[in-house]
């Protein structure tokens, strides 16, 4: 037992050190990033812990649990980007740690734990959201090990496994809302249903395992609905849980294929594997037992954010944990002679071609002569591996390939696109009050975190009357009436790069001084007019 705890922990430290790199050249971006990393600075500001606010009103979008981690962060390491990604980091390791450990739990071999752990931490997506300031890797934790011991209590009619599972649970609704104990709800009854056998709930510790969940999530939630009564009810569970699930806030990503091409390009160079090994173990998913769980876990969450009117990205990024052991058991295989080497080979392929061109397409990134020679020979040493049917080389090799190649975009193109996105240089340039600011297009959130000045953002006639019209929590001013105010006294403007030509051509805004300029927009500045003598 020891030793295979300890062998999770291995996984974990490891795999924190990877998600740790580069880490503190990434600025913190909008508009996402940016919410997250100003209200814990809010939060540690102002002292409240418990109401998170941003630009000192409160906000209902999430839960309190990651405003807790980064607010604690910053406390510990300061007001930076290192401090900013490491709730993200640690809880990705731990997730890791966990799919190792889970993974020797059910039975896997050593062998086949390490190679779980290792499909998880370099899949596409995975080792991308480990550095956001994000909610999700920290749902990722929090979800797996709720599925994963609930899988064991329901196997084995423990107590203890159900109680770990009901906190975990508690703990992601804390996270990201009611999702966190809807989905694996949804899921468990799903997988009961697949088993035919009703008898498993009666394994679920309904009683007690409720009462442990409502101990650890109701104290804030009750403290939220005394201090904020309805308007955290109708902010928090209205807007931002029942209308992003009738609504979709991107109307452009709705439609029902999203996540069945969204799911493989994330477990990319794994993706191959999974299919494989749904092609080939059929008759183990109608069996049952751990693959079938493994099956209805990763589908069930496919076909629930599928049904869900908003799509983003991120959504079925807890479902890569199944995806990871299955694809794992099909690697075993593949290194054993039992698969073809061109399930992971090609999507292997892919993924560096898909890096080399995306490098390619950043503006100021490597050249082309930079990024296409060391992607040939990733490409050329990946054939010959093939052809010479070199299973164990060919692993090592996909994985070194997968390191070099996700270090060279981080220090490359993750490091442009995050300065593109964000306000960090043009910091220095913001005014203090009394000094009036202004946001012309797009509202820079990350110009607030950086500076600690809140800026208005400029606003033509009335406000819109859709439903996410709610998520704009900043101050808002009218455009003619900020430019009243600039006749009287100095004001100032912040614009992002893609309203810069927008701006340039509203002759209202003539009159404005270039202070200064960056890759994510520039500070201007007008005088007020002279009085007359």
């Amino acid at each position: 037992m020891m030793n295979r705890n300890w062998l999770a922990v291995l996984t974990a430290v490891l795999a924190l050190v990877f998600f740790l790199l580069y880490n503190q050249v990434l600025p913190v971006t909008d508009p996402v990033e940016a919410n997250y990393a100003l209200t814990a600075r809010e939060m540690l500001e102002s002292g409240d812990w418990l109401s998170p606010r941003i630009y000192g009103a409160y906000w209902f979008d999430k839960p309190v649990m990651t405003y807790w981690l980064l607010a604690s962060s910053f406390a510990a390491f300061g007001l930076n980007e290192w401090a900013a990604r490491l709730p993200g980091a640690v809880f990705a390791a731990l997730g890791v740690g966990y799919a190792c450990w889970f993974s020797l739990e059910t039975g896997a071999n050593k062998k086949r734990a390490l190679l779980t752990a290792l499909v998880l931490a370099t899949s596409l997506e995975y080792w991308v959201l480990a550095r956001l300031v994000l909610t999700d890797a920290v749902l990722f934790f929090f979800s797996a090990v709720t599925m994963g011991q609930a899988y064991l209590g329901l196997s084995r009619d423990q107590s203890h496994y159900w109680l770990t599972a009901y906190a975990a649970s508690a703990l992601a609704v804390l996270t990201k809302g009611p999702v966190g104990l809807v989905l694996p709800g949804l899921l468990l009854l799903a997988y009961v249903l697949a088993c035919r056998d009703w008898r498993l709930l009666k394994r679920f510790r309904w009683g007690w395992g409720l009462v442990a969940f409502l101990l650890l999530v109701g104290p804030w939630y009750v403290w939220m609905l005394m201090q904020h009564g309805e308007q955290f009810v109708t902010t928090f569970l209205g807007l931002h849980n029942v209308t992003r699930a009738t609504v979709s806030e991107h109307p452009d990503d709705n439609v029902f294929y999203y996540y069945l091409v969204l799911y493989p390009v994330s477990l990319l160079p794994w993706s191959g594997l999974l299919l494989a090994s749904l092609l080939k173990r059929r008759a183990a998913v109608l069996q049952g037992g751990l693959s079938r769980y493994l099956w209805v876990w990763l589908g069930g969450t496919l076909l629930f954010y599928t049904l869900m009117a908003t799509k983003y990205p991120t959504y079925v990024f807890p479902a890569l944990f199944p995806g990871a052991m299955l694809a794992a058991g099909q690697l075993e295989q593949m290194l054993q002679g039992r698969c073809s080497l061109w399930w992971l080979t090609a999507p292997a392929a892919l993924l560096w071609l898909l890096l080399g061109e995306t490098l390619r397409n950043i503006p100021a990134a490597a050249p082309t002569e930079v990024v296409w020679p060391p992607v040939a020979v990733l490409l050329l040493v990946l054939a010959l591996l093939q052809w010479k049917r070199r299973r164990q080389w060919l692993v090592a090799w996909v994985v070194a390939g997968i390191f070099a190649g996700a270090c060279g975009f981080l220090s490359q193109g993750a490091a442009l696109i995050s300065e593109r996105r964000s306000f960090v240089a043009l910091a220095d340039a913001i005014p203090q009050a009394p000094a009036l600011v202004g946001a012309y297009g797009d509202y820079p959130t990350s110009a607030v975190f950086y500076s600690g000045r809140i800026a208005y953002r400029l606003e033509e006639g009335e406000a819109g009357q859709e439903p996410w019209q709610g998520k704009y929590t900043m101050p808002r001013l009218k455009t003619e009436e900020f430019l009243r105010i600039g006749e009287k006294e100095a004001i100032y403007l912040l614009v992002k790069q893609k309203h810069q030509e927008e701006m340039a051509k509203d002759g209202r805004f003539k009159e404005f001084q270039l202070l200064k300029s960056a890759p994510a927009g520039a500070v201007y500045m007008k005088k007020p007019e002279k009085a007359p003598r």
